[in-house]
């Protein structure tokens, strides 16, 4: 039958391994937004990669190493604070989405928390402080006690606002 041989064809194209054109979509805007050097289009990218992360959900797993690290480089953008916010809710979106994969980059994505912490702190960037230290907060749940020694390293960091979000991150008790 028909359905029989479409069915035999779709097992062959997942055994060998080929891409299909999702991934070939996904792979294409990644490397795309990893060359964009303008700000505003970079918020434009991060927006729409935000959609992608909530209609395909758990499809982006294969993808989550190339997500992570463009959202990563995003977050270094310092002059138009919603890519650093849009780029928090893709964060968040994966912790959801790419759990328990995304805990395999928790320790990258708390450095770069951090930079952005210390940043927006002394910046006086209050809600992009407020988002990070939340996000940190429910990192350190999503991942277990696998941050918890860096957090600890951190309390002896040099910075105001790194300090009280490590302090909060420890103080805030996480539901059992």
């Amino acid at each position: 039958t028909s359905r029989s041989l479409k069915h035999k064809q779709w097992y062959q194209r997942r055994v060998r391994g080929r891409p299909n054109s999702f991934d070939m979509y996904l792979l294409s805007y990644l490397e795309y937004a990893a060359y964009e050097t303008n700000s505003k289009r970079k918020r434009l990218y991060v927006v729409y990669l935000e959609k992608i992360i909530q209609t395909c959900r758990s499809a982006i797993i294969k993808h989550l190493k190339s997500i992570v690290t463009l959202l990563i480089d995003y977050m270094k953008v310092k002059d138009i604070d919603e890519i650093r916010l849009s780029c928090l809710k893709c964060f968040k979106l994966l912790l959801v989405h790419g759990w328990p994969r995304i805990c395999t980059h928790s320790i990258d994505i708390l450095m770069c928390c951090v930079n952005v912490v210390a940043d927006s702190s002394y910046d006086g960037k209050i809600q992009v402080y407020n988002d990070t230290r939340d996000f940190v907060l429910a990192l350190k749940k999503r991942c277990g006690g696998n941050l918890d020694k860096h957090l600890e390293c951190l309390k002896s960091f040099n910075n105001k606002g790194v300090k009280n979000m490590v302090a909060f991150v420890f103080e805030t008790e996480t539901p059992s």
